[in-house]
């Protein structure tokens, strides 16, 4: 056939060309991002998407713990942060993790908690007694942990050392993200121990600190809902509020 016997034609689009499309589109982009393809949230979605493998994503999926460590110059210890999933919403797990006296009841360790001072609704500052494995001296530290509501159910608590007989610098955040009804929570540490043994646990130092936000998660999990998780509450929401959330009712001297 000639050509020119096409001269002037129009080419008509194939049917599936605009609904299909983007159906395609939908699909393609589901399939290459493992983010959307585990149905993970934003702002967390972007972070997790970069840091995590494929195991990652399945060891979070079955509520276990995906730890990234990254080494820090001159330190015993590395920077260690976690991520792991509770059955609790942002709002009742960050409740339970903020509530600093009540960690002597169930955090492995803690034999004190205790807020010694409130510098603001949101800043205040907890004495803490650890015991510690031999011949490593109780450590004897003095937090200080700032609240943030970062947007209507997304929640950040950071805290910085005020004065510690076991450590150069501690210093980290805990944040809350809201998936399905859950909460994924990020915790972030670093400390730079003072002790020249320190590197001689460093396995230990991991361990325990997984231990310990294992029984953070069983905490929030097993006070939700109790009247006990009721008050917790009730003290972020007092300390967002703008009042002093401790018995005090204003600023320790």
């Amino acid at each position: 056939m000639p050509r020119d016997h096409f001269k002037g034609a129009k080419l008509k689009p194939f049917f599936y060309d605009s609904p299909m499309k983007l159906l395609i589109a939908l699909i393609v982009t589901l399939y290459i991002s493992p983010a959307y393809a585990n149905g993970l949230v934003s702002p967390i979605t972007e972070e997790m998407h970069k840091v995590f493998s494929e195991k990652d994503h399945k060891t979070l999926r079955e509520r276990g713990f995906v730890i990234k460590k990254k080494n820090v110059n001159k330190s015993a210890w590395p920077e260690l942060t976690f991520y792991f999933e509770t059955d609790a919403t942002p709002l009742q797990a960050i409740s339970v993790f903020a509530a600093f006296e009540h960690q002597i009841n169930y955090v492995p360790g803690i034999i004190k908690s205790k807020v010694i001072k409130q510098e603001s609704p949101i800043l205040v500052h907890t004495e803490y007694e650890m015991d510690m494995p031999w011949p490593i001296p109780n450590s004897k530290y003095v937090h200080a942990s700032t609240l943030k509501q970062i947007d209507n159910d997304t929640y950040r608590m950071e805290w910085y050392m005020v004065k510690s007989n076991s450590a150069e610098i501690v210093k980290g955040f805990a944040e809350f993200y809201p998936r399905d009804g859950k909460t994924i929570f990020k915790y972030r540490s670093f400390i730079n121990p003072k002790s020249f043994l320190a590197g001689l646990f460093k396995k230990t130092m991991i361990k325990d600190v997984q231990t310990s936000l294992e029984a953070i998660r069983s905490e929030i999990e097993k006070q939700k809902g109790t009247s006990k998780g009721t008050e917790f509450v009730g003290l972020i929401k007092t300390a967002l509020s703008g009042k002093f959330a401790y018995p005090n009712g204003q600023s320790a001297q």
